[in-house]
């Protein structure tokens, strides 16, 4: 008598196994707030209109009389945007991944400015980074120097959660060094053409992050995925001469146990 169950039976656990798998890689997504085309992104909604109008600004004469694009943007939480593996990336490592992704400031200088304030990272208070373009690794002492000489009052603000008396005066005292820095330097040339991505060590608190261990590790994943993938192929192709032109109920039971394997696509 033949089985009829067992065409059910592969189906189902070639699904199972592909919903681990595709899962496994999807939840591991690292998403981004949507780019506002202003200067200000309050993700967080901390501030109100006219402190952003305040803000958006300071950086959009900024950029009409030196080119110098800064962006602020606040969030809760990189948790929000981030899951599983990536659940612990610090808010350095998001700072630097979402300069990249909204390609912030003139492709050809590379003299773009990103701030990220988080209101309460991972749960346990506010936290900041700041990360530039490709210009200012030959000049990252102008923003170490302007990071810090940022008064007392700046940390006292954002302990208190006072967002925005925290970031127009430090806003301002950027806009101050970025224009005094193309003032001294008005012949630096723009970037030759070249395809590689232009973004240099985001910086936590004041401090260089050293970054890598992301692509290495998305590199692994993609490995493992590949492998799922040839694997489920595999599967399918000896259940199916397994089962191909079987007719006991034994033979189907054997097949039955030989499907029990173990996939651990997680990290």
């Amino acid at each position: 008598m033949l089985n009829t169950r067992r065409p059910f039976q592969i189906i189902m656990a070639i699904s199972i196994v592909c919903f681990f798998i595709f899962s496994s890689t999807v939840q591991s997504e690292v998403t981004f707030p949507e780019d506002s085309g202003i200067f200000i992104s309050d993700e967080a909604d901390v501030l109100n209109l006219t402190e952003k109008q305040q803000l958006n600004q300071i950086s959009d004469d900024l950029e009409y009389d030196t080119g110098t694009v800064v962006i602020i943007v606040t969030i809760e939480s990189t948790t929000n945007y981030t899951s599983q593996q990536d659940a612990n990336m610090s808010l350095g490592d998001y700072t630097g991944d979402l300069f990249d992704e909204w390609k912030i400031g003139d492709q050809d200088y590379r003299d773009g400015i990103l701030i990220v304030i988080a209101t309460n990272q991972s749960g346990n208070g506010y936290d900041w980074s700041y990360t530039g373009g490709d210009h200012w690794l030959e000049y990252w002492d102008v923003l170490e120097t302007w990071d810090q000489d940022l008064s007392d009052s700046f940390y006292s603000h954002l302990n208190n959660s006072n967002w925005s008396s925290a970031l127009v005066p430090m806003l301002e005292d950027l806009d101050e060094v970025v224009r005094e820095f193309w003032f001294e330097n008005p012949n630096i040339e723009p970037f030759p053409p070249e395809p590689a991505p232009f973004t240099t060590p985001p910086t936590l608190a004041g401090e260089n992050d050293v970054d890598g261990e992301a692509t290495t590790f998305d590199f692994l994943i993609t490995i493992i995925f590949c492998g799922g993938c040839f694997g489920v192929i595999g599967l399918v192709i000896y259940l199916i001469s397994r089962s191909g032109g079987s007719s006991g109920s034994g033979s189907g039971r054997f097949v039955g146990n030989r499907q029990h394997r173990g996939w651990n696509s997680g990290y």
